[in-house]
């Protein structure tokens, strides 16, 4: 949801944001998840807002860790 919300708030330049290629360990429908990893990409033409919009998210992870009791960790694969 944060990741949609930023394309959201992204109205004068266009910010194009996606959440793809989940892997969820163990797949089972039977078990809660241990493990997520998931590939957030974040575009735009626009250098400064895509740095701007990747502090938002990053500002915001701590939230969310505390809300659903996870833990989560960054890793950046492209720039």
């Amino acid at each position: 949801m944060a990741v949609r919300e930023l394309a959201e708030q992204s109205t004068d330049t266009p910010l194009h944001t996606s959440v793809s290629e989940m892997t969820v360990l163990p797949n089972s429908p039977v078990v809660v998840a241990r493990e997520v990893r998931m590939h957030v990409d974040l575009r735009s033409p626009d250098e400064a807002l895509l740095d701007a919009a990747a502090k938002k998210l990053a500002e915001s992870i701590p939230g969310i860790e505390d809300r659903a009791s996870v833990t989560i960790e960054q890793v950046q694969t492209h720039g």
